[in-house]
């Protein structure tokens, strides 16, 4: 992916961001980020000071209306795992936070990605 021009990056969304980890690991491949989702001020303070203040946060995915996100290829998403964690109360689907995949699917077939 070294050789693409910028026009031919794949694009992606950085759901459920947190500090960033899985956007530096696309964007290492070359990758292009076109905006993130995070709710946890910390993790977005943290992730602008990696990352910059260029782009928008699009804040929680839950809420998101899907034509307000650019154009993207592929989206990643660490969605909190603490409900389905040995760690946590392991409520898994009964907990608020984990439906965030619905979320993410809704905008997955709103962007026609699936």
């Amino acid at each position: 992916m070294e050789n693409m021009s910028v026009s031919n990056k794949i694009k992606f969304v950085d759901f459920c961001a947190g500090i960033g980890a899985g956007r530096l690991g696309l964007e290492n491949l070359g990758m292009e980020c076109r905006g993130f989702s995070e709710i946890d001020k910390f993790s977005e303070y943290t992730y602008r000071r990696f990352f910059g203040n260029e782009e928008k946060n699009f804040g929680n995915l839950m809420k998101i209306n899907s034509k307000d996100l650019p154009d993207f290829d592929l989206l990643i998403a660490g969605f909190p795992c603490q409900t389905f964690s040995v760690v946590g109360k392991r409520r898994g689907m009964e907990d608020k936070r984990g439906q965030i995949i619905y979320g993410l699917i809704k905008i997955m077939k709103e962007k026609n990605l699936i």
